[in-house]
This record gives C-alpha cells, structure tokens and sequence, in this order.
C-alpha cells in the first residue's frame, strides 16, 4: 500500500498503523487453524501406515512416492505438502533425496518424507521403514521406536519445538 492511501485510512479509520510482518501473523493460530492442522496430520498418518503395509521388495522409489500421494489425495488432501522424498538403502542417507529409480531391495531402510496439504495448511512427516526385514536390525529399529516416542512425550509436556529436540538429543544416545 502506498504512504498515500495508508496516511488517508489511518485518519479515516480513526487505526493506529503497527509494523507486523505476515510470518509474525501466522504463528499463532486460531482453535480452528489447529483442528484442520490436526486433520491434515491425520491424512498423513493414514499414508504412512498405508505405505508401511504397501512397500515391497521390488518396487521403485518412484512407486512407492506415487502410492503414498494418490492415497493421501483418497483421503483428502489437496495435494502432497512438497515433493514427496523416496529415499532407499544407501540413497537414505542423502538430504532431500527425491525419488527415484532405484529398486528397493529386502533388508534395506527406506525414508520417506511427505505431507498432506488439507485447506491450505500443511503437515509434515519422515518416516524410516525397514523392508521385508524384520529383525535384520533389531537394536536400531528399537532405538528409532524409543526417540519417537521421547519426541511425541517431548511435545505433549511442552509444544515448543526447541524443547522437544532437546529432549530427544538426550534420548538419542540412551537409546543406544
């Protein structure tokens, strides 16, 4: 807005113009800002228990990412929150690795991060999945279990993120 027309709407308006950037406006949010997050995280946790049955030994990363965002529209969403990220075996270890071509093999780790977009608010979730393998790596499955858990305690006591990664860096060394 130009100096103009906000110096003519503060006399007209009888306001007090403050500075407030969008960013500040939109971190507090309304009881029903939080339901539809609350609904947009529930489409995401659906997909992620969908694809944890869905993933097989065989398929592409590229499948698996198509499966886990086609189910999620099914349930709702608008659209996945951002590109949905496929990461299998040594690929798992690459930061915002996109899926790929690569062939999920038994034994392997998968990671998956997605979201679902639900009435313009989104979630987000990573998951990491052990395919066609159980017990292969027993220790680190239940080490994974145990900061999961810490983490969703963490933000039941406290919903500040900052507390809740400083909880969970305790846990992660505990836990093995």
């Amino acid at each position: 807005m130009s100096w103009e027309t906000a110096h003519r709407w503060k006399s007209e308006l009888n306001a007090k113009l403050v500075s407030a950037t969008p960013d500040v406006l939109r971190q507090i949010k309304t009881p029903e800002e939080v339901e539809i997050i609350r609904l947009a995280c529930g489409i995401a946790d659906r997909g992620a228990e969908h694809i944890r049955r869905f993933i097989q030994a065989g398929m592409s990363e590229r499948e698996i990412a198509a499966e886990l965002e086609w189910f999620m529209r099914q349930q709702g969403a608008e659209k996945a929150s951002f590109d949905t990220i496929v990461a299998s075996g040594w690929r798992g270890a690459l930061p915002h690795g996109k899926a790929s071509d690569k062939i999920v093999a038994a034994g392997e780790f998968v990671t998956l991060d997605f979201g679902a977009l639900y009435q313009g608010y989104c979630s987000d979730m990573t998951r990491t999945l052990l395919v066609n393998g159980e017990g292969v790596l027993p220790n680190l499955t239940r080490c994974l279990t145990s900061i999961r858990l810490s983490c969703k305690h963490s933000l039941r006591q406290s919903p500040r993120f900052a507390l809740a990664y400083a909880a969970n860096r305790l846990t992660t060394p505990r836990a093995g």
